[in-house]
């Protein structure tokens, strides 16, 4: 997912694999603003609501002339009844996140907390960290008056799992996410498992599919493909998945594109497949770009291609378009 570019100085990127840490300019903490994208980011009108805050954004930076505030267009986090959603970080201050944010709500914030360090509290959602992986602070100047991330009813209940690089681990680095254990998993799987005892921990996972209300035994369905008589087998994933609406396979790909390649790496070595399809909605250019740099990333890595990790498997990936349709992925 392509970050926001800045035209000149004063709107600078955020620095990758920071672990949440504001990067710092001229020695002083610097302030990050978060332009979450929509939960439904692959809809045309979506995205062009996330584009035209980052504009917003982007025109006040440039017009307050300060060179410590970084501008990000950045994942989703949920809670699609209150887009679009604004977070805001301030060095030794609770992140703030906004709700229904509009242009003029865009120039509040930026006026009001950005350079003058006062929260609006009428269209404050929350404060914290919603992976929640930061402690809540012992004491802030906040409290009482926003509520935090473990206190909301929305994000205080979550356990992220398939989340849990959210708003963490950069989508455009591999690195971010190396660091935070991906493809470890498949290394075991490769250098330390057979295939049959690849089927048995999934079966012991308990791990079913998303499909459905009940999901279906993630084992089972591995197990009848590595049975099946043939000797060339393929991985498919439909990216599309579900009611074109709800974009929650795409939502889970954007947030984290490397737990799908090594899931369908594993799967590969599980069943003796070497060869993988993802299909990508030709009305989603954002997700077919995500998993197109992800791949090279992956490749140029080792986790993909020939001689995955000098393991001797080999398992590559292609990506295919077609109409933007629920059906189409099947």
């Amino acid at each position: 997912m392509p970050k926001t570019k800045a035209p000149q100085d004063g709107v600078k990127d955020s620095e990758p694999g920071a672990k949440g840490e504001i990067p710092s300019r001229g020695g002083m903490k610097g302030i990050r603003i978060k332009v979450h994208l929509n939960g439904c980011w692959g809809q045309p009108r979506a995205e062009e609501q996330t584009d035209s805050l980052v504009e917003v954004f982007r025109d006040e930076i440039l017009r307050s002339g300060r060179g410590d505030i970084l501008l990000e267009k950045t994942v989703p986090i949920g809670l699609r009844s209150m887009e679009p959603l604004v977070s805001v970080e301030r060095f030794r201050q609770d992140p703030v996140i906004y709700k229904e944010v509009r242009a003029e709500r865009a120039r509040t914030i930026f006026r009001e907390h950005v350079l003058a360090g006062k929260v609006p509290f009428s269209f404050a959602l929350a404060r914290g960290v919603v992976t929640k992986e930061k402690a809540r602070p012992i004491h802030s100047d906040l409290e009482g008056k926003v509520s935090h991330v473990f206190d909301h009813p929305f994000f205080g209940p979550q356990e992220n799992r398939l989340l849990r690089n959210r708003g963490i681990a950069d989508p455009d680095r591999i690195e971010s996410f190396v660091s935070r254990g991906a493809y470890q998993a498949l290394a075991k799987a490769l250098r330390e498992m057979t295939r049959d005892e690849i089927i048995r921990g999934i079966q012991a996972s308990g791990m079913k599919d998303r499909e459905g209300m009940s999901g279906f035994p993630t084992a089972v369905r591995w197990q009848f493909c590595a049975s099946a008589k043939g000797d060339v087998k393929y991985v498919i994933c439909d990216a599309h998945g579900g009611h074109p609406e709800a974009c929650l396979a795409a939502n889970l790909i954007l947030i984290d594109p490397h737990a799908l390649l090594e899931g369908m790496a594993i799967a590969a070595r599980a069943i003796g497949a070497h060869q993988g399809f993802i299909y990508s909605p030709s009305g989603c250019p954002a997700l077919r770009d995500t998993l197109a740099q992800a791949i090279a990333q992956a490749k140029e890595h080792g986790f993909l291609g020939k001689n995955i990790l000098r393991s001797g498997f080999d398992f590559d990936l292609e990506i295919r378009e077609g109409s933007s349709s629920c059906f189409c992925g099947e």
